[in-house]
């Protein structure tokens, strides 16, 4: 390896990190000056391959699906994209250069017009090579529409963030409305502990638990308009705009509820808002 155009300094820090997948050790030289040479020494580090087949239950291969897997403790993620056609379907998934631990979480996502589920299992335990076929279940699809508290649609709910959470499922899916207020939530893994959170400007935040009989119905969630506190910030002195100020706004009467506080960033001319 080379640098060029370095300044003159006798304390450049130097790092060599290879790609997660190789089964190498990051490794640093310290107070390296232009013109010397480094060698860094990488060490075989212990990793370990988890592969398998993606299928549907009746056995059928599934293409185009994304595998992602991480270890919190590790702090190491991966991921593979499943490309294959009908033609190669005795290849499977392979993911290599896990450290061990027995935190894993895998997350197996089909494509987005696939009538298949998200798939997600954790604390996956990987201390030796694993092969770990991955089935697919069909899927169900949380979908409706947003409406103001008067009960009218209008252009101010296009562009609402519909975010909905499992525990069960460790599922977190997200869409954002369109002109009529309408959202759709494809791949949905079946389970009965889903919230529907909503995220708007305009409007105050809302959470909806969902069950069962919600699941593959049109839920419509009614928001209200929210308040705006605007204004400047200047310098006591000069008097003059501070930028990229920080605003922090709260209700201690509302704390504990989705809307009690938010923030804003100043823009050039020291400006702020906080909406909803």
């Amino acid at each position: 390896y080379q640098i060029r155009g370095l300044s003159e300094a006798g304390d450049y820090e130097i790092t060599a990190r290879p790609d997660q997948s190789l089964s190498h050790t990051t490794e640093n030289a310290e107070n390296i000056a232009p013109g010397n040479t480094a060698v860094l020494q990488l060490n075989v580090r212990e990793t370990y391959t988890i592969e398998g087949d993606i299928k549907d239950e009746n056995g059928n291969h599934i293409p185009n699906v994304k595998i992602e897997i991480g270890s919190d403790s590790q702090n190491f993620y991966s991921w593979e994209k499943d490309q294959r056609d009908a033609l190669h379907l005795l290849e499977s998934y392979r993911i290599t250069g896990l450290p061990p631990a027995d935190d894993y979480i895998l997350t197996a996502r089909p494509p987005s017009d696939s009538p298949l589920a998200v798939f997600t299992q954790t604390e996956i335990s990987i201390r030796e090579n694993r092969v770990m076929d991955i089935i697919l279940e069909p899927a169900a699809e949380i979908r409706g529409t947003i409406q103001t508290g008067d009960g009218q649609e209008d252009g101010q709910l296009k562009g609402v963030r519909v975010i909905v959470i499992s525990e069960e499922k460790n599922f977190r899916g997200e869409a954002v409305t369109d002109e009529n207020g309408f959202y759709k939530i494809p791949n949905v893994p079946q389970a009965s502990d889903y919230t529907i959170i909503t995220a708007s400007d305009a409007h105050t935040s809302q959470e909806r638990s969902v069950g069962f009989g919600d699941i593959n119905a049109d839920i419509i969630l009614t928001l209200e308009s929210g308040g705006e506190i605007f204004g400047e910030v200047k310098d006591n002195v000069t008097k003059e705009p501070v930028p990229e100020a920080l605003v922090e706004v709260w209700s201690v009467s509302m704390e504990g509820t989705l809307n009690y506080s938010g923030v804003a960033i100043t823009d050039d001319q020291g400006r702020y808002a906080v909406k909803g």
